[in-house]
């Protein structure tokens, strides 16, 4: 019997055969070599274990890179790990140890910076044997396709590298999501440590109370990383803040626990250095919207010039190409468009103010939608009126079942100013906050849902309930009412909070309902735009076609010189109205994104895919380009 070293050095040779095989174009090498590597691994096993053995390791493959897929990142030991146990061999060699070892030092810092619980060495040996497994997979397989296929297969061969460095990438992803997500958060959060600064509470108590709030779920998650250090390594709370602070990626926080940590040991003012950073990050908030509200408007040109604009003109130019435009227009409609959606859509999220609304999409909405795409297919239907068919539906019913809940939340953040001016000048005069609204559900009236919460809650209060307790369980689906209400029942708890408090958020709430005020109605002209487009995208359409069929019996002498037929078919005509759908499919998209903040939203959507419709029935009656 042949040990494993021996048995390795034949399956590696048998190995290179194959690929030589590959290249040469020589079957009977490839298959020769194929049945000696088959051999030297069942050499000491019969067939029945080889076949268990293979089977095992297909299996534990998919399964672990699905838990990479699903962004996990475990620690794990190695020995315990079969897939780093069945590359042992190659991962005991010293070049593959050297590179494990520059891979674990840089693997560290992003350890580190992403805030995960994971050991660099058995990520660095994970992402080895992951390539190793997949280069005796994917690079037979790619060299193969790639040769007597098509060229492109050779793309696959990215595959094992990519392996390598996917913790490092997953790392990096997790740093950049933990930068930013904080962000939307600081303004709220910092308002409430420096309310509870001045009451005596530390700003480590202060984040510690807002774990399983669901408030703040960035900044919990650093509560959690915080409460772990002091736990388990023994820290201090000032040296767990400035230890956490050091290696955080997001500046803002970052400089907010380093510069807590040394006043705290410096005895300087902490509250008052909570109240100054308070008010920089609403200002950074402030004028993150306001920003926004310019940004959109250059998201919305860019998306009619991509979207609208340029698919009429290369679908009225297509009217002079040959058959293989209809190919053209699907590749547009497929690939193209898509795409352009998606980008337009990914930028949009990365400058956009994260609103953290609880809104819940409507699942049976899409089974509505696939109901009627089924009815349609049934009935023999174009491809054009199925897709139309199935997003209407799906889109207006999904925007009826939650317009009670974007209801709710534009009505609530449109009261908000008008609220806390009326508690800040009743606190003026010392009432206190449960006083406070009391008063007001007696005296003044906002609108009919906010009428109805704050009636709820000073029914609670009058039974000698705790505001704070009150207000958790209170559903509150917009983020801004959830933070104002939480800072504001804190506030209460405590005792402390200034007037100046209270007037600073009822200036950034009323800040923020212009910003969106104005955006929205910058915004509005490209909202009609969108709608017009199928019109204009069908009357193009319809135009160019009724010109074609005048100009045709005068061009026969110029289609006899060597031109090539120029036909409209009825195939090309339904391939125009699927791009016309999808184009207006695409903008109701976007435009839900920019205006509403989430693509639950669904009632652009919904429109567009109507007037995209209507309008493709509608193309018969419309005046033509010519006479």
């Amino acid at each position: 019997m042949y040990d494993v070293d021996k048995r390795s050095a034949i399956s590696l040779g048998s190995f290179g055969m194959m690929w030589s095989g590959l290249f040469l174009q020589n079957l009977v090498l490839f298959f020769v070599s194929g049945g000696i590597l088959a051999a030297s691994l069942m050499f000491s096993a019969d067939a029945k274990e080889f076949f268990r053995r293979i089977s095992f390791y297909l299996k534990l493959i998919v399964t672990k890179l699905g838990a990479l897929n699903n962004g996990s990142l475990k620690v794990s030991v190695g020995t315990n790990n079969a897939i780093i146990n069945f590359t042992r061999p190659i991962l005991k060699k010293k070049l593959v140890t050297s590179i494990q070892n520059k891979l674990n030092s840089k693997l560290e810092t992003d350890i580190r910076t992403a805030g995960r619980a994971a050991n660099p060495r058995i990520l660095a040996m994970q992402g080895m044997a992951y390539m190793f497994v997949a280069i005796l997979v994917v690079v037979p397989i790619a060299i193969f396709l790639g040769i007597f296929v098509n060229l492109m297969f050779f793309l696959m061969l990215i595959i094992p590298p990519m392996l390598m460095f996917y913790p490092k990438i997953k790392l990096k992803s997790a740093s950049s999501e933990r930068r930013t997500a904080i962000d939307d958060e600081m303004a709220f959060f910092t308002m409430y440590a420096s309310v509870m600064q001045t009451v005596g509470k530390s700003f480590y108590m202060s984040i510690l109370e807002i774990v399983g709030k669901e408030i703040f779920p960035a900044i919990e998650t650093e509560s959690k990383m915080l409460d772990r250090n002091i736990r388990l390594f023994g820290m201090d709370p000032i040296t767990a803040l400035n230890s956490h602070g050091m290696t955080h990626p997001n500046l803002h926080f970052r400089n907010l626990l380093l510069g807590y940590a040394s006043i705290s040991k410096s005895g300087g003012d902490l509250g008052q250095f909570m109240e100054r950073k308070s008010d920089e990050f609403f200002a950074d908030t402030r004028f993150k919207f306001s920003m926004y509200a310019k940004q959109a408007e250059i998201i919305g040109e860019s998306m009619l010039i991509l979207l609208n604009i340029l698919p009429v003109l290369l679908m009225t130019s297509s009217f002079l190409m040959a058959g293989e435009s209809v190919q053209m227009i699907m590749s547009i409609s497929f690939v193209v468009v898509p795409v352009i959606t998606i980008l337009m859509i990914v930028i949009v999220n990365s400058f956009q103010p994260k609103t953290k609304n609880v809104v819940k999409f409507h699942v049976f909405s899409v089974l509505f939608g696939g109901v009627a795409a089924l009815i349609a297919l049934a009935m023999g239907q174009p491809y054009w009126l199925i897709l139309a068919l199935a997003t209407s539906i799906a889109a207006i019913f999904n925007q009826i079942a939650t317009a009670h809940q974007f209801r709710e939340i534009s009505m609530l953040e449109s009261a908000l100013p008008d609220f806390f001016r009326d508690v800040t000048e009743y606190r003026k005069i010392g009432i206190a906050i449960p006083n406070a609204l009391i008063r007001i559900v007696n005296q003044r009236s906002y609108n009919s849902y906010f009428d109805s919460l704050l009636s709820e809650i000073a029914t609670n209060l009058s039974l000698g309930n705790n505001l704070t307790k009150i207000l958790e369980s209170t559903v509150i689906r917009s983020w801004l009412g959830r933070a104002s209400f939480f800072v504001l029942g804190k506030i209460a708890e405590s005792g402390g909070g200034t007037p100046e408090i209270l007037e600073q958020i009822t200036n950034f709430s009323g800040k923020i309902k212009e910003t969106k005020k104005e955006m929205i109605g910058g915004l509005q002209i490209f909202s009609y735009m969108a709608y017009a487009s199928p019109l204009l995208m069908i009357w193009s359409a319809s135009g160019m076609k009724d010109v074609m069929a005048k100009l045709g019996p005068g061009m026969q002498e110029l289609m006899q010189n060597g031109m090539h037929e120029m036909t409209i078919s009825p195939e090309f005509l339904e391939v125009v109205n699927l791009l016309m759908i999808i184009c207006s499919l695409c903008m109701g998209l976007i435009m839900s994104k920019l205006t509403h903040f989430t693509m639950k939203h669904t009632l652009t959507i919904g429109i567009s895919s109507t007037i995209a419709m209507i309008s493709v029935f509608a193309a018969p009656y419309m005046p033509s380009f010519i006479k």
